[in-house]
């Protein structure tokens, strides 16, 4: 998952104004997501019209706690899971990254120097996301531990991190369930993924990975997840939470739905055990071409209806 700046974030809050009146609940569907970063009313009515029902939503340390005064900046991700909330859309929290004061001045790709900070940051935001508009049922453990440019520290890190995690987020929520390790094709292809599942796998509930076509082992979704990724599942569901193809490339925007057809159909091949997928991502104010089925002008790329429709003919 690319970055995505504080001011960024900060847009939410701005376009997202009064956030509407709860919807009647209806059971989302929780098979087909979108990385979204944040939510506000216009991106989570966009969902509607998507008819994908879940988001995942950054919950990132460094924001939300950026001194060490146990005072939390909610505002971004109050904003974001009431809009999804009220929207009728569930939100796949991916919690990480650390602020300064807790990995010792370095940046927040560094893993905390006390994991006690760590259970205690998880322990409060998801104390906090529980109830009709506010609730969370779904949270990650950071985002593509196995690259440098994302994590800092080591597989020992990281299993201490979804360790501490994980029995914060229960003791918290006993409902919840916890997600992980979400990293990258290159994560599974160089053995990361199967040590973290080895080492850490009894306390996922959904096992998570990422896959694009320009990575390593980029051409066959299928083989990637038939051969690599399934085995070391320990036969518990699988969500393939970013998978995507910017529309800036050779062929644009039909390129791009020609790779959601694609990929929807290797979804539907294996829905006994891959029970999810997210596209990256719905919506780039700062980006006239990129990931997005959706344009900077709100209207949709080809690529949304191929969404769209799939989702109508495989609920």
């Amino acid at each position: 998952m690319r970055p995505v700046s504080l001011a960024r974030m900060a847009i939410a809050a701005l376009v997202a104004g009064a956030v509407p009146p709860l919807l009647a609940q209806e059971s989302p569907n929780i098979h087909y997501g979108m990385v979204t970063h944040y939510v506000d009313a216009r991106m989570a009515d966009k969902m509607r019209e998507l008819g994908a029902g879940i988001a995942r939503v950054d919950f990132n340390w460094s924001g939300m706690e950026p001194a060490r005064s146990r005072r939390y900046d909610f505002d971004y991700t109050d904003t974001s899971v009431r809009s999804a909330r009220r929207r009728g859309l569930e939100v796949f929290a991916t919690i990480g990254y650390t602020p300064k004061w807790s990995n010792g001045g370095r940046n927040e790709h560094a893993p905390p120097l006390r994991i006690q900070d760590w259970e205690d940051f998880v322990t409060t935001v998801v104390e906090r996301y529980q109830g009709r508009d506010m609730d969370v049922k779904y949270f990650g453990i950071w985002n593509e531990p196995d690259l440098h440019a994302f994590f800092e520290g080591s597989l020992d890190d990281y299993v201490a991190l979804v360790k501490a995690g994980r029995q914060a987020i229960r003791r918290a929520n006993g409902q919840a369930k916890v997600l992980g390790p979400d990293v990258s094709q290159d994560g599974v292809l160089n053995g990361f993924y199967a040590a973290a599942m080895e080492a850490a796998g009894d306390q996922f509930d959904i096992v998570t990975v990422h896959w694009y076509p320009t990575g390593r082992g980029g051409r066959r979704l299928e083989a990637f997840l038939d051969d690599n990724v399934r085995p070391a599942s320990m036969g518990k569901p699988v969500w393939l939470t970013e998978v995507g193809l910017s529309a800036c490339g050779r062929g644009g925007e039909d390129a791009q739905a020609a790779f959601y057809a694609r990929m929807l159909d290797a979804f539907q091949a294996r829905r006994s055990w891959l029970t999810s997928i997210f596209f990256y991502d719905l919506y780039e104010p700062a980006s006239k071409c990129s990931y997005p089925p959706v344009r900077v002008d709100w209207s949709n790329r080809p690529a949304f209806r191929v969404y769209r429709d799939a989702i109508k003919a495989h609920p």
